[in-house]
């Protein structure tokens, strides 16, 4: 199958871009008389579209080679679970998210999970992994000044210190992680699987391998602001038309047209007058709240930076843009990221009942965070 063929058939069988393109129709009238096309060309983030394109070739090389299946025979070896299984993917995400930010973590473990339960014969629990993976990803992001976008830019803008910074974001990560693991108890049964044959490991070529570890801290450089995204998609690119030409067909090019078709929703939403007005007036007297709902609407990143301009209390918006990184799917790119990947993991004659399952299971487990994490910020009076 030609990469041409793959982009269409995965457009055709992605009700999701669709939805976002509607989206786009429907608020484009009531936004177009003060937006230009300068507005969109600066909405539309190239950095993570680079980056996602980038790792999912870099991935897509990582399960080619057995990579996956390698870490995936290690982590099923020494816990002898399906709790401890289950326990180790999700804290991979949430203590991963502090050092490579919560999209990359997704990226890499959610595969993860999908070779390690697969190879195990225990599939049925993906849906509730990947659920608490995208929790613990969000979560553990950010406890971390680098895990996320919106931590980046409101430390910079607000000049905010690594004391303040931690006395805000520990105790809502302490809590959080601590409800994540009681899911995962409450998720997970301490069935065994010491019985699982894992038969033979496949081999991947050396020189492969380490072209790809190459190329994957090349990702890791460009996350901490070392190297431009252009050149690492150049490198990348240039590496991957060389040696992995086939890695080129495993792209998800579906997500990447979703995030664009989300980034210039955000844009018309930022150019309606009445949200922007309202949202301006809330703001200034309730950043934590604004920031909260928002970001269920427009993502916690665009959130953050559409908020900076009507309130002073970085503390405020730093809590609330990074607990309001729970709730809907859209409340956090990350989120639209884990369930892309379900989706992509699951056969297509029951893509659309596990589906409804998996956001019946994510809205239940994020709302309930949110709420309890909205009541402890309130409570102890951190904001």
């Amino acid at each position: 199958m030609t990469v041409r063929t793959h982009i269409t058939r995965s457009f055709s069988n992605e009700p999701v871009v669709w939805i976002a393109g509607v989206c786009v129709g429907v608020t484009l009238p009531f936004a177009w008389q003060s937006i230009s096309l300068q507005d969109y060309a600066d909405a539309v983030d190239l950095h993570t579209l680079c980056m996602l394109f980038c790792l999912m070739l870099v991935v897509a090389g990582f399960r080619e080679e057995g990579i996956m299946q390698r870490v995936a025979c290690a982590l099923i070896e020494h816990a002898h679970t399906m709790r401890g299984l289950c326990a180790s993917l999700v804290g991979c995400c949430f203590f991963g998210s502090m050092l490579v930010t919560n999209d990359i973590s997704l990226m890499v473990f959610v595969s993860l999970a999908y070779v390690a339960l697969h190879m195990a014969h225990r599939s049925t629990y993906l849906l509730r992994t990947i659920v608490l993976q995208t929790l613990a990803a969000n979560l553990g992001s950010s406890l971390s000044p680098v895990g996320n976008p919106q931590n980046i830019y409101l430390q910079s803008h607000y000049q905010l210190g690594l004391g303040a910074f931690f006395e805000v974001m520990g105790p809502i990560v302490l809590v959080g992680g601590i409800a994540i693991a009681l899911m995962a108890v409450a998720l997970f049964p301490k069935k065994s699987i010491d019985d699982i044959n894992l038969g033979e490991q496949q081999e991947g070529s050396t020189r492969n391998i380490a072209l790809l570890f190459a190329l994957f801290a090349c990702c890791l450089l460009c996350v901490a602001g070392v190297m431009p995204y252009w050149i690492l998609i150049c490198i990348v690119a240039a590496v991957a038309l060389a040696a992995f030409r086939d890695l080129f067909k495993q792209v998800d090019y579906a997500l990447l047209l979703t995030f664009v078709f989300f980034f210039v929703l955000v844009a018309n939403l930022q150019h309606i007058a009445p949200l922007r007005d309202a949202l301006a007036a809330f703001a200034g007297a309730h950043a934590f709240a604004a920031s909260v709902m928002s970001s269920q609407v427009i993502s916690n990143v665009p959130a953050a930076v559409l908020l900076t301009g009507f309130t002073g209390d970085g503390l405020a918006l730093l809590a609330g843009t990074n607990v309001g990184g729970l709730g809907t799917p859209v409340a956090s790119l990350a989120n639209l990221i884990s369930l892309k990947l379900f989706v992509r993991f699951t056969n297509a004659s029951e893509r659309k009942r596990r589906a409804n399952r998996y956001l019946l299971l994510f809205s239940l487990t994020n709302f309930g965070l949110l709420l309890a994490l909205c009541a402890f910020v309130t409570a102890v009076g951190l904001v």
